[in-house]
Parts: structure tokens; C-alpha cells; sequence
């Protein structure tokens, strides 16, 4: 059974922009309240949000990074079918299709 997932990739950019931008006002919002609660003035604002934004990209960055090298880790194995078996036969040695 073949699975046409490459109709999947243009609709879910609107879900990955979607999900950005609410990253974008949770941390604003974040930021907000925490300048609010400590008390800074509106000029100091502008630096907690923009604090705030550097440690979500660097969280992003990161979460980036780590799915990028699992990405090319699991792709060594799928080089071949063969490979890509005697990982599934290594993994779980009674499926029966790895035999």
C-alpha cells in the first residue's frame, strides 16, 4: 500500500504558520505579565519581550537541531531495504515480515 503523503506538505504550512504565531502571542503574553507583575515601565517592556523572544528562538533552535540529527540518523538506515530490515529485525526480532 502506497501512502501519497505529499499532498499533506502545502495544507500544513498553514498549520505550522498558525502554530508559530501562537507561540509569537504566548510569549508576548508572557513577557507582558511578567513585566507587569515586576513592575517595569512601557520602555522596559520592549527588552523583557525581546529576551523573551531570543529564549524561544534558542529553545526552537535547539528542538531544531535535535530533530534534524535524528532525521539524518534514521535515514543511514534507510539506505536499502536490507538495512533497513536488519534494524527492524535488531529491534523487534518476532515480527515476523523481519524474518
Amino acid at each position: 500500500m502506497l501512502i501519497n503523503e505529499y499532498r499533506v506538505y502545502l495544507p500544513s504550512v498553514g498549520f505550522f504558520v498558525a502554530v508559530v504565531a501562537g507561540a509569537v502571542l504566548l510569549v508576548n503574553r508572557i513577557a507582558m505579565h511578567r513585566a507587569k507583575r515586576i513592575g517595569q515601565s512601557e520602555k522596559d517592556y520592549g527588552s523583557s519581550v525581546g529576551n523573551s523572544m531570543l529564549y524561544a528562538l534558542c529553545a526552537m533552535l535547539i528542538l531544531v537541531f535535535v530533530l534534524a540529527s535524528a532525521t539524518y540518523a534514521r535515514n543511514v538506515l534507510w539506505k536499502d531495504k536490507v538495512s533497513l530490515w536488519e534494524d527492524v529485525v535488531r529491534q523487534e526480532s518476532e515480527f515476523i515480515e523481519g524474518v
